[in-house]
């Protein structure tokens, strides 16, 4: 889940260069017709909530003009395996410069349990 925490500061990051609340970015947001809470944006914002929507994070990509590939990889980076961050730097390198994880790595895979019988 620790990967899930990256798409909330980058969202809040924008919102505030453009000087946005978060009303202001729900107003921009619309999904089933109504805006966007600000609860729901600020529990985004704080990853108090999993990750939004593939159609939630393309309309927020769209409204803080952040390119759409890196938010929906940032939304679903919690769905890769760890190997991958090994296999590919590039990922790392999106991790850090998104949440400033600044090299941490992601938590060891739990080993699989012995048989009891």
């Amino acid at each position: 889940m620790w990967r899930a925490r990256l798409l909330g500061p980058v969202i809040r990051r924008r919102r505030r260069q453009l000087e946005l609340t978060l009303d202001a970015v729900g107003r921009k947001v619309v999904h089933g017709g109504k805006p966007l809470s600000k609860g729901y944006l600020s529990g985004i914002e704080n990853g108090k909530v999993a990750p939004p929507t593939d159609a939630i994070v393309l309309k927020l990509a769209r409204a803080l003009g952040i390119p759409r590939e890196r938010l929906l990889l940032l939304a679903h980076l919690d769905k890769l395996p760890a190997e991958l961050f090994d296999a590919y730097p590039a990922l790392r390198a999106l991790c850090d410069e998104a949440g400033g994880t600044a090299g941490a790595k992601p938590p060891a895979q739990a080993s699989p349990v012995p048989n009891s019988t």
